[in-house]
């Protein structure tokens, strides 16, 4: 390899990037605070090379926000698949790193998740991605269908409280329920953890309806970007570094919403 005209070997290019490991792994294992008010989890896959041939990895990206409003990359983590018992090892991993709380967990609305959270930190509100579960809605839809069927759809999560999304998606039912079952199957199977960011003010809800809003768009653009330029350039260990050392060094930014957990059950704000 040659860089502006000095020639580098792939065995020194190598070595040299190898001192920066255990920095990675100071930053991977590193302790988290108790609190996160809000944390988005959400997985891609990539392919790498792997004794010569390409395989398909999984990583989970985990943004969060503090209690002081700092956006943080609380973990990345690379798995074979993404599989129920690898999104159980992350998880565990934040556990065991130092959350004791979090107020939402915003997720894909994948099988056992939600419960798998709820058991480990069983104040959280999970939120499912409300962008994923209008994609998955409308692919049952006929092309002149997918509109009006979206249009009555959307109106569940624009509503002003959880009472009014419930009366709107008896509506929606009525309309559209006897041809799309599968549809409202869905929704009503799934109505408490898809309408909870209701329950918060609505300047937060713009940031906690789905896994990819706005503030945290560059942590997972980034890391597209990164997968669809280098992954099948890189082996698995140089793409790790490579993704974990631009993280690493990401500044802190802030959020302009203070979070605070909803009374429930008569219990105190947090």
């Amino acid at each position: 390899m040659e860089i502006y005209g000095v020639a580098i070997s792939k065995g020194t290019l190598t070595s040299v990037t190898d001192r920066v490991l255990p920095q990675i792994r100071q930053w991977q294992n590193r302790p988290l605070e108790d609190v996160y008010p809000v944390i988005w989890l959400d997985a891609m896959h990539f392919k790498v090379r792997d004794q010569g041939k390409v395989s398909s990895k999984a990583i989970y990206s985990v943004p969060g926000v503090n209690k002081d409003g700092q956006k943080q990359v609380i973990g990345l983590y690379f798995g074979d698949n993404e599989s129920s018992a690898f999104r159980k090892q992350v998880l565990y991993d934040l556990q065991e790193r130092g959350i004791k709380d979090i107020f939402v967990a915003c997720i894909d609305n994948l099988s056992g998740f939600a419960d798998a959270i709820e058991d480990l930190f069983p104040r959280t509100d999970v939120q499912l991605c409300l962008v994923h579960q209008m994609r998955n809605s409308v692919k049952y839809a006929t092309h002149t269908d997918i509109k009006p069927l979206a249009k009555a759809l959307r109106r569940i999560y624009r509503a002003n409280n959880e009472q009014m999304a419930q009366e709107y998606l008896r509506e929606a039912e009525e309309q559209w329920g006897q041809k799309y079952k599968v549809v409202f199957r869905s929704w009503h199977n799934n109505r408490e953890r898809l309408t909870a960011f209701l329950r918060y003010p609505p300047a937060l809800r713009r940031v906690i309806y789905t896994t990819n809003p706005t503030p945290v768009q560059n942590v997972f653009c980034r890391t597209k970007h990164l997968l669809k330029v280098r992954s099948l350039a890189l082996s698995l260990p140089q793409f790790t570094k490579c993704t974990l050392l631009w993280f690493r060094t990401r500044p802190k930014r802030h959020f302009l919403v203070a979070v605070f957990r909803p009374q429930r059950d008569g219990r105190a704000t947090a």
